[in-house]
């Protein structure tokens, strides 16, 4: 049976060792692979949104009155006719329908990847808190199961599940190099698979759990230019970032205070420099 790969990271100079590896092997075996990340503030399954609330909602006893696929098709429909007003351009196909409804918060069948690296640790850092368990998923794709939307195909009437990188139809997939996964119902079970549990899929995938430093990672990826302003490009995304850069500054800016015991071991020090001048 296979085991999935698991790293464990405390420092982002791991991490980024961990990525390098993969990207070096993808290299050395003359591969077209492509490279995707997730981040995930909580470690759960890999699945659409849509999925882990009918989940739910299905354990606590509380069945839908639709099944999971007609439910879908009611919020798109409802999504195209509410959203109109405040489009400055109207989706050409259902692809770029579901792309912008994920990207401002609707449940869909789609699953949000990046290209770059530290834009997943960012998205598992975010918010900054230490007491939840944060993991990236590191996803390695062969080109044959990337598919090219159209408006000729039909995103729920897909075979199997795949990846897509979407048109430009939201501000925020340019700072944040957004990919999707979109996601196969299982009409039989009414359900989808997460990705983990996928047979085709979960040989690609390597889970890197962060066990602590929370706030020095993301006090380095600030560094690094990637924060809530810069991936957002909104004026939430910047108020966002203020707020946590408060956070950030508050706990490494502030000089503590220091013991009498380091004062003398200074005032020794300085004593000395002044000896051996």
């Amino acid at each position: 049976m296979y085991k999935m790969k698991i790293e464990h990271i405390e420092k982002i100079s791991e991490y980024l060792e961990i990525v390098e590896g993969i990207s070096a092997d993808i290299r050395q075996s003359n591969s077209d692979d492509l490279l995707l990340f997730r981040g995930q503030n909580v470690d759960e399954p890999l699945l659409p949104k849509i999925a882990r609330e009918y989940e739910d909602t299905k354990v606590y006893g509380n069945p839908y009155l639709y099944d999971l696929f007609t439910y879908e098709g009611m919020m798109l429909e409802d999504f195209k006719r509410r959203s109109r007003p405040n489009l400055t351009k109207e989706p050409i196909s259902d692809w770029d329908w579901l792309t912008v409804a994920q990207h401002h918060g609707m449940h869909t069948r789609l699953l949000d990847w990046t290209e770059n690296p530290l834009v997943g640790l960012f998205f598992a850092l975010e918010p900054v808190m230490e007491n939840q368990q944060r993991v990236i998923w590191i996803l390695r794709i062969g080109r044959k199961e990337i598919i090219t939307p159209t408006k000729k195909t039909n995103p729920f009437g897909i075979s199997r599940t795949q990846v897509f990188m979407p048109n430009i139809v939201s501000i925020r997939l340019v700072p944040q190099a957004g990919w999707f996964t979109i996601h196969k119902h299982n009409s039989t079970k009414d359900k989808f698979i997460a990705l983990e549990n996928n047979t085709k899929f979960k040989k690609l995938l390597t889970k890197v759990i962060v066990n602590k430093n929370i706030t020095d990672m993301m006090k380095h990826l600030d560094l690094c230019g990637i924060n809530s302003a810069s991936l957002f490009a909104d004026l939430d995304g910047l108020c966002k970032h203020i707020n946590v850069k408060k956070v950030l500054h508050n706990r490494y800016f502030v000089r503590m205070p220091e013991s009498k015991k380091s004062k003398k071991a200074l005032q020794r020090d300085e004593a000395k420099s002044r000896h051996t001048r």
